[in-house]
């Protein structure tokens, strides 16, 4: 097994973060999993940054700032209410990965499915605020306030905003429009599909990082326990998705945001 302490991932972080080298062995390796979770995601995150940047009604989104504003507000309070998700990487459960989650991304979808780019925004908004807030608490106890809010921020930006953004614009093309409206399956199938991809790329999004973290631990993920990862990973947007839609379609009448 690899020394922690000789690994690149270990580099980089002492350069970012030079209070890691004072650090106990736990704490190390979760300061190493969050730089190496941040410079990962990061990517994701600025692309599905630049794809709302250029697909977003500015105008629609400055008439409809109230509902922004409400869906800020709940969402944050969501994200700052998040759960851990236990996901076992073997059988006899001697390896596991915690995911850190929340509602936050039900409303999101459904808030996608009414008004558009309104629920990103109230997204990334929500996102920025936690981390601060996270870093405002983590700070009062002599800890660094930046690198781990920042982790989690990208992490959401990019598991959120990116898959929700790209799973939109297959929305989009396959005919979909904001808001769903209609009760047969013929007026939202492409909206359960874009929910389904989303959740399946949100996955391949993450399953890297986390081979990668989980190496660092000192294990070594089989192809068995990669899959056993996706599936969990996966699951649970998979889950909150399709009740999204059924949201989005109960309260289609009103006025939309639009992506294009």
């Amino acid at each position: 097994m690899t020394d922690l302490k000789e690994t690149r991932s270990y580099a980089i972080t002492r350069r970012l973060w030079p209070e890691v080298a004072q650090m106990d062995d736990r704490r190390r390796l979760q300061a190493v999993e969050a730089i190496v979770q941040l410079l990962y995601l990061l990517p994701f995150a600025i692309v599905g940054l630049i794809l709302l940047i250029v697909r977003t009604d500015y105008a629609l989104l400055t008439d409809n700032i109230d509902r922004l504003a409400l869906l800020f507000a709940t969402m944050l309070l969501l994200l700052l209410q998040p759960f851990n998700v236990r996901i076992r990487l073997d059988r006899e459960g001697e390896q596991e990965l915690k995911i850190s989650s929340s509602l936050a991304p039900l409303v999101m979808w459904a808030t996608l499915f009414i008004s558009g780019a309104a629920g990103l925004w109230a997204m990334i908004l929500a996102s920025i605020v936690a981390a601060l807030y996270r870093g405002w608490q983590i700070g009062r106890y002599g800890q660094n306030p930046l690198w781990k809010p920042l982790s989690t921020l990208v992490q959401e930006l990019s598991i959120y905003v990116f898959t929700a953004i790209i799973a939109a614009l297959i929305y989009l093309a396959l005919g979909g429009a904001f808001p769903v409206t209609g009760s047969e399956f013929a007026d939202w199938w492409p909206a359960l599909l874009a929910v389904v991809f989303g959740a399946l790329l949100s996955g391949l999004v993450m399953l890297p990082a986390a081979i990668q973290i989980d190496n660092l631990a000192g294990n070594r993920i089989s192809l068995g326990s990669a899959l056993r990862f996706y599936v969990s990973a996966v699951a649970l947007p998979l889950i909150m998705g399709p009740f999204s839609i059924i949201v989005a379609v109960q309260s289609s009448e009103g006025r939309t945001l639009s992506l294009v």
